[in-house]
C-alpha cells in the first residue's frame, strides 16, 4: 500500500474494522429489500422467487451465494 501510494513510513494508516464484504451483503439482498427479519406479506409472497434472470459471470458470486444465505437463514 506504501509504495503504491508513495507513503512515507512516518504516515499513519490503518484497517477499517466497520466493513462487509461486498457478496455477503448482496446475499442478504433478496429478503433483506422484503422486510426481513419481519414475516412481512411483501417477504411471503415474493420470496423465495420462482425466476431469477442473471449474467452467467456472476452466478457463482451472487446467485450461489443468496442461495445458500436463504438456506442457512430459513432452512429452505
Amino acid at each position: 500500500m506504501r509504495q503504491e501510494n508513495n507513503l512515507s513510513a512516518d504516515v499513519a494508516l490503518r484497517q477499517d474494522e466497520d466493513v462487509l464484504d461486498t457478496w455477503f451483503s448482496s446475499a442478504l439482498w433478496t429478503f433483506s429489500t422484503l422486510g426481513w427479519p419481519e414475516n412481512t406479506d411483501a417477504l411471503r409472497q415474493f420470496h423465495p422467487t420462482s425466476v431469477m434472470v442473471s449474467g452467467f459471470d456472476i452466478i457463482f458470486f451472487w446467485i450461489a451465494r443468496m442461495i445458500m444465505m436463504d438456506h442457512a437463514l430459513h432452512q429452505r
